[in-house]
């Protein structure tokens, strides 16, 4: 997954949420890796592609893009923000 800002494509390196009833931050890292806050109120699912279950968090993903030899990291979210998917076959 992707997201564009100011012309450039960052790629989401971490899929993270806080949960806002218990203040946990739970992260999937992998495919099948099913997360639930310690409250039950959240879950994270699916590696960097998944989904999130739940109304009560806030998004603590990360996105990065590499430009030249720099690394630059999207400075905070922004509903105007276009999203893509990422692609692996091409």
């Amino acid at each position: 997954m992707f997201r564009i800002y100011g012309g450039v494509k960052y790629y989401k390196v971490r899929h993270a949420i806080l949960c806002k009833r218990c203040n946990e931050t739970i992260e999937s890292k992998e495919f099948h890796d099913f997360k639930t806050c310690s409250c039950g109120s959240v879950s994270i699912d699916g590696g960097l592609q998944g989904r999130i279950l739940g109304t009560c968090f806030e998004d603590r993903s990360m996105f990065c893009a590499f430009v030249g030899e720099k690394r630059i990291w999207l400075p905070f979210f922004n509903d105007d923000v276009s999203y893509g998917f990422y692609d692996r076959s091409h």
